[in-house]
């Protein structure tokens, strides 16, 4: 199967390298057995690369030698940044295809970007496996010959010479199973929104899984607090900050942005507005139509000239989100109609799941949280170290009040904190304050917080009151220890949570 010179496989002079998902691995290796059994010779990883190798090399060095590249074509593949370089490299070396160096096999329902779509696909969707080869093999040796017989043109011979009645002779083989007729055009229609639609969402998903790691990165680094980050505005704010590895995921979400799903919407939304029949047979279209329109209007406004930004975030805010059915719904008008059987099954299990991907690892922003919090602590210890027992000023005192509160938890609370004294007073202080007054918001969230059965938790939600709380205290004159008690607290506290 592989040459092997010096302990390491050989590329050189193999007809074929297989371009891959990892995913779509059962496609890849039926398509090189499939090559291998016709003689040819290739390079694929699951079979050629073992361990201790370095991959990106291998790759490189298999993608170089071999005559040509086979990228078979799926959502995934179109996703991975991996995979880009690969069909990217055979694609320049022959941008128009007259050398036959990128073959694409499309395994699954996708749409190829810009560049890749101009290379003639071979696809396998919906094949039987004994046409599925024949296609492959077809594909792969140039050859003219079409999978299916030709019909005979008789409307162009009729024009030419008179008809001869004649009495048809039955064939005394095996006849083909009747073709099936062509699918109604709006079926065909929603085949083509549903690649576009599943490719969309694999991209997506993907550029928000580098997302994550840049903001990660970037976090990690800066030691940041990772509670309620709001991406459309913490990747643009610290763009400019960024080192030169997370430039280069940057610039990879932003170019998925720029190549790939403005391309995919602008697409998506031409064939719903050419073929409106379609919203008739799919509720969610027409909601689909107007969050594209909104996407491509707020790219062309907003992101194209702002190079801050590595993603579009559009819908929530405006009230027009994705339709998160939309998938599962064009999927089921089409599998209704019973005319793309063949193709949906192969596709295999479908997962209809949410476009977005969200960052659920609780571990790493519990670990994050509590390293942003001992930094905080660390600042203000030597902020208040270097006041020398001054007034603390009231926007450091409610940072502590709020920094105290997020990392409170039960066993700092000992008989040195004067816990039930604090909800007393704050009672009391209530009692005094007038309703109707500036501090109607400040009135209302302690009282929320007194409500509260638990102690812990009320002392908790108090914290980041206390400061303010002890500034109306003294203002009013209220008799009541408030602002020592919370001086008192303060400082035991800062003690025990600090470190």
């Amino acid at each position: 199967m592989t040459e092997v010179s010096n302990g390491e496989p050989s590329s050189r002079g193999k007809d074929f390298f297989i371009s891959y998902h990892e995913s779509d691995l059962a496609w890849a290796e039926w398509i090189a057995n499939a090559l291998e059994n016709a003689g040819y010779s290739l390079t694929i990883q699951a079979w050629d690369f073992r361990p201790g190798m370095n991959l990106v090399i291998e790759i490189n060095r298999a993608a170089s030698e071999c005559k040509t590249t086979i990228a078979v074509l799926s959502p995934d593949y179109l996703a991975s940044v991996f995979t880009q370089a690969e069909w990217a490299a055979a694609l320049s070396s022959d941008p128009t295809g007259a050398s036959g160096k990128l073959v694409p096999i499309r395994v699954r329902m996708c749409e190829p970007p810009g560049l890749l779509r101009q290379i003639i696909a071979c696809d396998l969707l919906g094949l039987a496996e004994d046409a599925a080869r024949a296609s492959l093999l077809r594909a792969v040796s140039g050859q003219r010959n079409p999978v299916r017989q030709p019909p005979f043109p008789d409307d162009h011979v009729a024009n030419n010479s008179p008809k001869i009645a004649v009495t048809p002779i039955q064939y005394p083989g095996v006849h083909p199973v009747e073709e099936p007729p062509k699918p109604d055009p709006l079926v065909e229609v929603a085949i083509g929104l549903l690649a576009l639609i599943k490719t969309t969402r694999v991209t997506f998903q993907a550029q928000a899984r580098l997302r994550d790691s840049l903001v990660r990165s970037v976090m990690e680094r800066l030691i940041l607090n990772p509670v309620h980050v709001q991406f459309e505005d913490f990747l643009p704010k610290y763009a400019s900050q960024l080192t030169s590895a997370e430039q280069r995921i940057f610039k990879v979400m932003r170019r998925f942005s720029e190549a790939v799903l403005f391309e995919y919407n602008r697409k998506a939304l031409d064939l719903i507005e050419l073929h409106p029949g379609l919203k008739t047979k799919v509720e969610r279209v027409s909601e689909l139509e107007l969050h594209l329109r909104l996407w491509l209007e707020k790219y062309l406004a907003i992101f194209e000239d702002d190079p801050t930004l590595p993603l579009l975030y559009v819908g929530v805010a405006e009230g027009v989100p994705y339709p998160r059915d939309i998938e599962w719904e064009t999927w089921k008008y089409i599998d209704s109609t019973g005319e793309a059987n063949d193709l949906l099954a192969s596709e295999g299990d479908q997962d209809f799941g949410s476009s977005e991907h969200y960052d659920s690892d609780g571990d790493w922003h519990y670990r994050q949280h509590n390293r942003w919090m001992d930094m905080q602590f660390s600042t203000i210890k030597n902020e208040l170290f270097a006041l020398e027992g001054a007034q603390v000023p009231e926007a450091l005192d409610l940072q502590i009040g709020e920094l105290l509160s997020q990392k409170l938890a039960t066993y700092a609370l000992t008989d040195v904190i004067p816990v039930q004294q604090i909800i007393d007073s704050t009672k009391q202080l209530l009692s005094a304050m007038p309703p109707q007054s500036r501090w109607a918001g400040l009135i209302n969230s302690a009282q929320a917080a007194i409500d509260i059965s638990s102690e812990f938790w009320t002392f908790k939600s108090l914290l980041p009151l206390l400061p303010s709380l002890a500034r109306v205290n003294s203002e009013l004159g209220t008799p009541t220890p408030l602002g020592d008690l919370w001086i008192e607290a303060r400082q035991s506290l800062l003690d025990r949570l600090g470190g």
